[in-house]
């Protein structure tokens, strides 16, 4: 069965530009005036257009999700505490593993060897971690490993570092000895 064709003209790519930015002006307007799901139309108009999401929608949707930047302490929650407590601790697993594996290419033994009264590569990235964020005696620091290394295989994106939370960076929390050893 053959379509019929239309006689109505077709939209020239400008004219729906144009369209687009007065619906998303509408839309900031709306929101504005206290409808915060108007935002939810922009990310839809921009998904659909594929436009890019304008400053204002992109500040405002950082908001409402509570941009962590920071962790409040007291009565208010975040919105999304749940998440930044797991980002949290994945964050501290992350940088113990990555200690232990920094300490096994340079050749530190996996367990303590008695006979030469050498520690343990986790007793050592323990000393290592002291004064961080990651800090934790060797057997703390031996589970992060292990759950490191198990969950890693599942999850290969689990342990990805944010852009918009970044815990402190390690290297410079490190003292001097520390990050001599480190570039050895």
């Amino acid at each position: 069965m053959k379509r019929k064709e239309s006689n109505e003209p077709r939209l020239s790519s400008a004219d729906i530009d144009e369209w687009l930015e007065k619906e998303i002006e509408h839309c900031r307007i709306v929101f504005e005036q206290g409808n915060k799901l108007a935002l939810y139309d922009v990310m839809k108009y921009c998904l659909d257009f594929h436009k890019p999401l304008p400053q204002w929608a992109l500040q405002e949707i950082m908001t409402l999700l509570g941009a962590p930047t920071f962790i409040k302490k007291g009565k208010e929650k975040h919105p999304m505490e749940k998440e930044l407590n797991r980002y949290i601790r994945d964050m501290v697993v992350y940088a113990r593993a990555d200690c232990v594996l920094e300490c096994r290419e340079h050749d530190i033994k996996w367990e303590a060897n008695d006979k030469k009264n050498r520690r343990s590569v986790y007793a050592i990235a323990s000393d290592l971690l002291k004064g961080t964020f990651a800090s934790g005696s060797a057997t703390a620091i031996e589970d992060s490993y292990k759950k490191y290394a198990r969950t890693i295989k599942q999850e290969p994106f689990r342990y990805k570092i944010l852009q918009s939370f970044r815990l402190p960076d390690i290297h410079n929390l490190l003292p001097d000895e520390v990050k001599n050893f480190i570039q050895e």
